[in-house]
């Protein structure tokens, strides 16, 4: 009975090292980076600015099997310290533009309609991956975020929204552009 609690104590202590090999993957484009045994070929195609944020058309080409998956690649400066700064990057898979558009849309009718007088709100849009964007109306205060990820969140004038879609819309042609298509 003794030697059988032993093992059953190294068995469940041995759990969290099986569990650390299966990694998720939250994008497409994720998920073709994370294949084993394949021969990848990135490419990154510059196509526009918002704020501080660089956007690129990221194509992944399996050589093996010649499939192309595409992604809009946002990558933005941040600063937490003197030790901790520099560049920070994520995507959107190339499915997720037009919803993202939409998001926007959306975003930029509900921004004239939300009084000023509303203690609070915000609107938050969210990729599959890590980035989201959106706004909050807090008293007189109205102020646009774009989250890269968890290190880089940039700040703007709600006013910019506009500025934003277009960025989506330029990304998204730049697929079409470039041979790829958006499903």
């Amino acid at each position: 009975m003794k030697k059988l609690s032993i093992l059953c104590f190294a068995f469940v202590l041995s759990l969290p090292l099986f569990s650390q090999d299966a990694k998720i993957a939250a994008t497409q484009f994720d998920q073709v980076l994370l294949q084993k045994g394949s021969l990848i070929v990135k490419e990154f195609v510059p196509f526009g600015k918002f704020n501080k944020i660089e956007g690129e058309i990221a194509v992944l080409t399996n050589i093996s099997t010649g499939s192309k998956t595409y992604a809009l690649r946002i990558t933005s400066p941040y600063y937490k310290s003197q030790y901790d700064n520099g560049e920070t990057s994520s995507v959107f898979d190339a499915k997720e533009l037009e919803s993202a558009i939409n998001a926007i849309d959306f975003m930029i009718s509900k921004n004239k309609e939300i009084a000023s007088t509303a203690p609070y709100t915000e609107m938050i849009y969210r990729g599959s991956g890590e980035p989201e964007f959106g706004f909050y109306v807090s008293g007189s205060e109205r102020k646009g975020f774009f989250k890269v990820d968890y290190k880089a969140t940039v700040y703007f004038d709600v006013s910019n929204l506009e500025m934003l879609k277009q960025f989506f819309i330029t990304g998204k042609n730049k697929i079409a552009e470039i041979g790829g298509k958006i499903e």
